[in-house]
């Protein structure tokens, strides 16, 4: 869930902001352990990287900083919504649930955190708990499979 939540905040208008060491998989505690030096030789490496690639995509892409911003689905199970730059979108879904979801997007897409493409109608299927961060261009429907 925290890269979840990670992603929900890197990707919606904004900059990001972080807790000294959630990157690296700190946890926070009560207070007095709650301000625990950075583990240096005990980082999360999976978390790590995914931070590391979240800053990369944001980086890399002007969509994060110019892009305007349009809510698509909201439930407890489910988030969808786009930023939107030059004809181009960056859809993030975040996926709540216990179950997999599947989508379609009208024509091909990139997903970027996988690396995967995607021709016109194949489906991608999110695992349960899980999100991603597609690339499709403007006015592309999504279809939800579920």
């Amino acid at each position: 869930k925290l890269k979840l939540a990670y992603l929900i905040a890197a990707t919606v208008p904004g900059i990001p902001v972080i807790y000294y060491g959630d990157e690296a998989g700190l946890e926070g505690y009560g207070d007095p352990f709650n301000r625990m030096p950075y583990p240096w030789d005990n980082q999360n490496q999976d978390i790590l990287s995914f931070y590391r690639m979240i800053g990369s995509i944001r980086q890399n892409n002007r969509v994060y900083s110019s892009g305007e911003y349009e809510l698509i689905e909201l439930s407890r199970d489910l988030l969808i919504f786009k930023r939107v730059y030059r004809n181009i979108s960056y859809v993030t879904v975040i996926n709540n649930s216990d179950y997999p979801l599947k989508l379609t997007v009208s024509s091909g897409f990139e997903a970027l955190l996988s690396g995967n493409r995607y021709k016109s109608g194949e489906t991608l299927e999110l695992n349960a708990l899980s999100g991603e961060i597609i690339k499709v261009k403007d006015k592309e429907t999504i279809i939800l499979d579920n």
